[in-house]
């Protein structure tokens, strides 16, 4: 025997009686006999949330914002060691004065051996003391390569 399915609708007002009655028309087609029970929740911003036998589905404006993906711009820290909360913080103020919010990325590479290597995008600024020395080296085997 079949038991019925417990349907909740939440949206942000009461619907309209037209509005009920075509919810109700549908998902009798797609469920079959249900008990639906509405939720009126003022935090429901533009849309629906339907919660079927447990199962959700979030139709609202920000049910679906949440969905997207981040459009801000990626920054990727490299470091040698673990950043303080109080270095993480300068660097994100410094960086967020510079391009606005961001998404962060945090790496730990011990090969750095000191200093940071910031990435924006596709620029890359290198302070590491691994960036510095195979400059150094770039610049060395160029004035040999030239003598």
């Amino acid at each position: 025997m079949d038991s019925k399915r417990q349907i909740t609708i939440v949206t942000a007002s009461e619907l309209a009686k037209e509005q009920r009655q075509d919810v109700q028309a549908l998902l009798k087609k797609k469920l079959g006999l249900a008990e639906i029970i509405y939720v009126i929740d003022p935090r429901i911003v533009g849309g629906v949330q339907l919660n079927v036998d447990g199962q959700e589905l979030d139709a609202s404006i920000l049910g679906e914002l949440q969905k997207l993906d981040p459009q801000l711009p990626k920054v990727v820290i490299t470091s040698a060691v673990a950043l303080s909360s109080d270095e993480r913080k300068l660097l994100h103020n410094l960086i967020s004065d510079k391009i606005g919010p961001a998404q962060y990325q945090e790496n730990v590479d011990r090969s750095c051996i000191g200093g940071l290597k910031i990435i924006v995008g596709d620029k890359e600024y290198d302070g590491t003391i691994q960036g510095k020395l195979a400059n150094l080296r770039r610049t060395l085997l160029k004035k040999t390569a030239g003598a």
